[in-house]
């Protein structure tokens, strides 16, 4: 009976390659997620912030809002003695909104403050009535904390009232 020919067993000797390619591509794989994480915190940041900036603005627009209502009640209600001296301050009387969750605690407060002060040249008669001309600025910032965001707007008004005598 004829024997079977014996296979050949070669032995190679192996300098690592596979191992030294997938640490590689393991390294690069690495860098790149952390990479992408960074990158995804600095967005978030930068949306954050831009949220901050937006109820900042909001809370400035509402400020706007009443100093719009507190003159027009002021130049159509008053007497007009009272226009020609207007001082409309609420510095040291800060608005503020609170947010509240659902136990009704405090989440959150959003602050506003305005100066509104009559120009400095006079008003103009129509008819029977008089233009006055009011310059207002708000701040609108959207926390309590000293260092929250904050937006200022500058504003001029000019209402018609009755005719200072």
């Amino acid at each position: 009976m004829d024997k079977l020919p014996q296979p050949k067993i070669l032995i190679v000797q192996q300098t690592g390659a596979a191992l030294v390619v997938s640490l590689m591509l393991l390294v690069i794989l690495t860098m790149l997620g952390i990479s992408a994480m960074e990158s995804t915190k600095l967005e978030t940041k930068m949306a954050t912030n831009t949220a901050e900036v937006n109820r900042a603005l909001q809370m400035a627009e509402f400020g706007v809002s009443r100093v719009h209502n507190e003159l027009r009640e002021l130049v159509f209600k008053a007497q007009p003695t009272e226009i020609s001296s207007v001082d409309l301050d609420g510095a040291d009387a800060n608005g503020f909104l609170e947010l509240k969750d659902d136990n009704g605690e405090v989440e959150r407060i959003y602050r506003y403050k305005y100066n509104t002060v009559q120009g400095p040249f006079p008003g103009r008669d129509v008819g029977s009535l008089r233009l006055f001309h009011f310059f207002t600025t708000v701040e609108g910032y959207s926390g309590s904390e000293p260092d929250s965001p904050k937006v200022k707007l500058k504003i001029g008004w000019t209402k018609m009232g009755p005719q200072v005598e």
